[in-house]
C-alpha cells in the first residue's frame, strides 16, 4: 500500500508542504483517485480538504481539472470558480494559471476573447510566459491572437487597394508583421510540445488564412511527422498536397486519412448527400455507395490519371473548411457550419466583406460577413453572393434570417437546390484540344465511333500520353483507347451500342494537357440501307503506309477541329451500308456533295437571296459508282481554291441506284 503522506510529498508544489499531515493525505489519495480515472472519489477527497482549508490552492486545481473534463461531472461553472481560487490562492503558479487559461479557451470565443471589451485569456498567456517562457499553451494562445489580428489587417488592406505580403510598412505591412508574430509563437510553441494537435491545427490555419501554399504543406508534413496515427494529420496532408498541384500523393494521403477514421466521421466525409438533388433521390436512397461512386466518375475531369481530381477537391475543400470554421468549445467539425457547408459547395469566395451593425433603433448588434462568388460578367447563375451573421459576435456564423420575408436561409437553400456544387478545374499548362468524331457501322450490332484529335505543337511525341472515353448514364466507362505515344494527329476508334454517351477526350506531355468533353449520340446502323457520318480528312489513300486511321481499305489522316486553307484539298471520307443487290452481286450508286458558304442572312433578306439570286458561290461534286459488295467505303476530294475564306455547309447525298432511296449528311467546315 502507498504511503499518503510520502506521494503527497512527491506530487504536491511548495506551497502545500505547509498543510497538516491529514490535508496532505486527503489530497494526496485524491490526486491517486483522479490519476486512475475515480473522478467522483477524487472530487469527494478535494472537496473534504477544501471544507478544512478554503485557500488550499492544490485542492481547488484539482478540482478545476475534474470539473472541466467531459464527463458527467462536467461543469464550467464549478472549474471556473475553483481554477480561479486556485489562482487567488497561489498567483504566481503557472500550472494554475495555465488550467484558469484552459477553462477560458473552453467557454470564451475567439472573437470574444480577443476582443476590446475582454482581455483575460491574451493577459493569462502574458502572465504564463513571464514565469514559463517555453509554455507551450501559452505560446499558443499568444499565436492565435497574431493570427486573428492578421486575418484583420489583411482584410482592411485588400478593401484598399490589396494585400502585398512583401511589405513592410502600411497596412499590409501591420499584417505582415502580425503573420510573423504568429509563426514565432507556433514555432514554440510546436517546439514545446511537438505532438500538440490544437497547434499544429493553427499552423495549417495560419498558412490557409495566408494563402500560402508551401506553408500549408510544411505544416501539414510537420503534423504528420510529429502525430503519425492521427487520421486529421492525413486529411490536412491531402490539403497541402492537393494545393500544390501533388495529386497523386495527395491521394494516397486522403485514402489513408479515411482508413483510420472512425466509421461514422469516415461515413460524413465520404457523404455526397448534400449534392443530391430531388430526381436523384430514390437512386441514392436505394443504393448511396453505389451512388457515390457514380456522381465522382461523371465528374471527374482528367480520365488520363488513376484519381479523381474532382473527389481530391472535394475532400481538400472538407479539409479546409475544418480548419477554417470548426468550434473546438463545441466539437462541431467545420464541414457542419454553415460556412463550412458553403466552402465544400462552392470552394472558398472571391471576395468578402464584415461589418458590425451597431444599431440601437433596429436593435441589431450582430456581426455581419458576405461572401461574393462569381465576376461581374459570369453567366447566369455563377455569379452570386451569401450574407452570414453573427448574431451574438462569438464567432457563431449562420446564414442571416428574418421573421418578414425571404431572408439569407431561404436564398441558400433555393441556391443549393439549383447549384448543388461547383468546380472550376483549370490546371497550368491547359491548351485547346481540338477533336472532330464520326460513326461508322461496326461489329455484332455495335457501332465505332472515331475520334480524331490534334496534338499541341511543341510536345515531345516520345512523352505524350492521350486517350478517347465513352462514358455512360452512371459515369461508367463503357469504352475507351488509350497512347502511350503519338503523332501528331491520333485518330482512335472506339466500340459502343448505340445510345446517348458523354465523349471525353484527353492529352498530356511535359508542361500541357489538355482534356475536352462534348455529348455524343451513337446512332443505330442495324441491317437495312444505311450511310454513315462525314469524316473530313487531309488525306484519304489506299491502305499504305505505317500511320493513320484504316477503314475498309484505306488510310485516313482526319482533320480533327482544325480549319482548312483555302486551295487546300478536302478529303471526305464514308461508308454506305446495305445498298440493294446489282446484277453482279455488288452495288451501284450516285453520290452528290455540295459545300457552300453558310447564310447569314434571315428572314426576309434569306427569301430576296433565293428568288433574285446571290453571288455566293460554292463547289459541287457528283458522280456514279459501284462497288463488288453491297457496303462499301468512298472517298471524295473538293478543290477550294476558289472558296472565300469563312464558315460553310458541307451536304454530302448518298442515292441507291438499285432501290431509288437516298440519305444525306451535313457537316460545318471552315476555311480560312
Amino acid at each position: 500500500m502507498r504511503c499518503p503522506l510520502l506521494l503527497a510529498l512527491l506530487l504536491l508544489p511548495a506551497v502545500a508542504l505547509a498543510q497538516s499531515p491529514d490535508e496532505a493525505g486527503l489530497l494526496a489519495e485524491a490526486t491517486v483517485a483522479y490519476e486512475r480515472g475515480d473522478l467522483g472519489e477524487a472530487v469527494a477527497l478535494a472537496e473534504e480538504t477544501v471544507g478544512r482549508d478554503r485557500r488550499n490552492a492544490e485542492a481547488h486545481h484539482l478540482l478545476a481539472l475534474v470539473y472541466g473534463q467531459d464527463g458527467p461531472l462536467h461543469d464550467e461553472r464549478l472549474a471556473r470558480g475553483h481554477a480561479e481560487r486556485a489562482v487567488a490562492a497561489d498567483p504566481d503558479n503557472p500550472r494554475y494559471l495555465k488550467t484558469q487559461l484552459r477553462q477560458l479557451q473552453r467557454t470564451l470565443s475567439e472573437e470574444r476573447a480577443f476582443s476590446v471589451t475582454d482581455g483575460r485569456r491574451a493577459a493569462l498567456a502574458r502572465r504564463i510566459l513571464a514565469l514559463d517562457p517555453e509554455s507551450a499553451v501559452a505560446h499558443e494562445e499568444r499565436a492565435l491572437g497574431y493570427v486573428l489580428e492578421f486575418d484583420w489587417r489583411r482584410g482592411l488592406a485588400e478593401r484598399q487597394g490589396g494585400w502585398d505580403r512583401a511589405a513592410e510598412r502600411g497596412l499590409s505591412g501591420a499584417a505582415n508583421r502580425a503573420l510573423r508574430r504568429a509563426r514565432e509563437h507556433l514555432d514554440r510553441a510546436l517546439l514545446a510540445e511537438p505532438a500538440r494537435a490544437s497547434a499544429h491545427r493553427l499552423a495549417l490555419r495560419t498558412a490557409a488564412l495566408a494563402r500560402d501554399n508551401a506553408a500549408l504543406l510544411d505544416a501539414a508534413r510537420r503534423m504528420k511527422a510529429a502525430r503519425p496515427a492521427d487520421p486529421d494529420a492525413d486529411l490536412f496532408l491531402g490539403l497541402g498536397l492537393t494545393r500544390a498541384g501533388r495529386d497523386a500523393e495527395a491521394d494516397r494521403a486522403f485514402a489513408d486519412a479515411l482508413a483510420a477514421m472512425p466509421e461514422r466521421e469516415r461515413r460524413a466525409v465520404e457523404s455526397v448527400a448534400r449534392f443530391v438533388g430531388a430526381a436523384d433521390e430514390a437512386a441514392f436512397a436505394t443504393d448511396s455507395a453505389a451512388f457515390a461512386a457514380g456522381f465522382w466518375q461523371r465528374r471527374d475531369p482528367r480520365l488520363l490519371t488513376p484519381h479523381n481530381e474532382r473527389r481530391l477537391e472535394h475532400l481538400a475543400r472538407l479539409a479546409l473548411a475544418d480548419l477554417l470554421f470548426s468550434e473546438p468549445r463545441t466539437g462541431r467539425r467545420g464541414w457542419d457550419s454553415a460556412k463550412g457547408e458553403v466552402a465544400v459547395r462552392y470552394g472558398l469566395p472571391r471576395w468578402e466583406a464584415s461589418w458590425l451593425a451597431n444599431d440601437i433603433v433596429g436593435k441589431d448588434f450582430s456581426r455581419y460577413n458576405r461572401w461574393v462568388y462569381g465576376d461581374p460578367g459570369s453567366g447566369p447563375g455563377q455569379a452570386f453572393t451569401l450574407l452570414f451573421e453573427d448574431a451574438f459576435r462569438d464567432g457563431d456564423y449562420d446564414f442571416w434570417s428574418s421573421a418578414a420575408g425571404e431572408d439569407e436561409v431561404t436564398r441558400a437553400r433555393s441556391l443549393f437546390a439549383r447549384l448543388p456544387e461547383r468546380f472550376d478545374y483549370a490546371p497550368p499548362g491547359r491548351v485547346t484540344l481540338p477533336f472532330a468524331t464520326a460513326t461508322f457501322r461496326g461489329a455484332s450490332g455495335r457501332s465505332d465511333v472515331v475520334v480524331a484529335y490534334a496534338m499541341p505543337t511543341g510536345t515531345d511525341s516520345g512523352q505524350r500520353r492521350s486517350g478517347a472515353f465513352l462514358l455512360g448514364a452512371s459515369g461508367e466507362v463503357v469504352a475507351e483507347e488509350r497512347r502511350a505515344a503519338g503523332a501528331e494527329v491520333e485518330a482512335l476508334t472506339l466500340h459502343a451500342a448505340p445510345g446517348a454517351y458523354i465523349l471525353a477526350v484527353e492529352f498530356e506531355a511535359s508542361g500541357a494537357l489538355g482534356f475536352e468533353r462534348a455529348e455524343l449520340a451513337v446512332p443505330s446502323y442495324a441491317a437495312g440501307f444505311g450511310l454513315s457520318d462525314v469524316l473530313p480528312a487531309v488525306l484519304v489513300e489506299e491502305e499504305e503506309g505505317s500511320s493513320g486511321l484504316r477503314r475498309r481499305g484505306f488510310r485516313i489522316v482526319p482533320a480533327p477541329g482544325v480549319p482548312f486553307a483555302v486551295g487546300q484539298p478536302v478529303y471526305l471520307y464514308f461508308e454506305g451500308y446495305d445498298l440493294a443487290p446489282a446484277s453482279d452481286g455488288g452495288s451501284r450508286y450516285a453520290v452528290e456533295v455540295a459545300l457552300r458558304p453558310k447564310d447569314p442572312a434571315t428572314g426576309l433578306a434569306k427569301l430576296a437571296r433565293r428568288l433574285f439570286g446571290d453571288a455566293a458561290r460554292g463547289v459541287a461534286v457528283e458522280f456514279e459508282g459501284s462497288s463488288p459488295e453491297r457496303s462499301f467505303g468512298e472517298v471524295v476530294v473538293l478543290d477550294t481554291g476558289r472558296q472565300r475564306p469563312g464558315p460553310h455547309v458541307l451536304t454530302l447525298r448518298l442515292r441507291d441506284l438499285g432501290s431509288g432511296r437516298t440519305l444525306a449528311r451535313t457537316a460545318d467546315l471552315f476555311l480560312e
